[in-house]
């Protein structure tokens, strides 16, 4: 009897992958690298939970203003001041006339009726003198104007008095945050930020008879007793904005 001849053993055999499939996967891969290029040239960035907290007005005890003012100041602040000021010798002028009606025009009651109107306002003047010696330094301007050259007192800090800046943002609003202190941290936030960019603007300091630029947020004039603006932005006559 002879032999039963040997069955060869089979290796298991190569897997192989379909052409389309490959067409596929090397497609997905492509799109997937070129996403993440555009990520990472976007400046995406992920917010962590602990930044979330601090951004949330609902969370008293992580809400942090400075971070929330860091968030909405170059995004939001600075070009509504840049597309929305008025010439402040036009407003001054719409004041003298009817407030209420120059309020309507030109500014905002960030508190309802009954709190003093706020302005976003731009103009050009003469410095006429420049105080920084204490830590609340102003510089004044003359602006021209009709009847008369109207006298303008810049704040340009580092100490800032008063809520213009705040008041004088129409996506900022007392109902936004759940007490007075998260609505004055952020106020005080906001001024920091202004005289910080407004400090620009003075190196080196103007001298007195030099024209310059300004824009900035002012209450009304009759509330404080002069016009004063907390300035957002100073620049000599003619320089482009930075």
């Amino acid at each position: 009897m002879r032999p039963a001849a040997a069955i060869p053993r089979r290796g298991r055999p190569a897997t192989r992958r379909h052409p389309r499939m490959s067409s596929f996967l090397t497609r997905r891969d492509a799109l997937c690298a070129a996403l993440a290029l555009t990520l990472s040239l976007s400046g995406c960035k992920i917010v962590r939970d602990a930044d979330k907290a601090a951004l949330d007005p609902s969370d008293p005890n992580n809400f942090d203003a400075k971070v929330y003012v860091e968030t909405l100041w170059d995004r939001k602040a600075v070009p509504f001041f840049d597309d929305h000021a008025f010439p402040i010798a036009k407003v001054v002028q719409a004041l003298a006339k009817d407030k209420d009606a120059a309020g309507n025009q030109y500014g905002r009651h960030a508190g309802g009726e009954g709190t003093p109107w706020t302005f976003a306002v731009r103009g050009t003047g003469v410095v006429k003198s420049l105080s920084t010696g204490s830590r609340h330094g102003e510089m004044v301007v003359e602006v021209a104007a009709a009847p008369h050259p109207l006298a303008v007192t810049l704040q340009v800090g580092p100490v800032i008095f008063g809520t213009a800046v705040r008041d004088s943002l129409p996506f900022i609003a007392f109902g936004d945050f759940v007490n007075q202190i998260q609505y004055a941290e952020v106020s005080r936030a906001l001024n920091d930020r202004a005289a910080a960019l407004a400090h620009t603007g003075l190196t080196p300091p103007p001298r007195v008879g030099a024209t310059i630029e300004f824009i900035g947020a002012m209450t009304d004039p009759a509330m404080t007793g002069d016009t004063t603006v907390t300035a957002v932005r100073l620049r000599p006559q003619g320089a482009s904005a930075k």
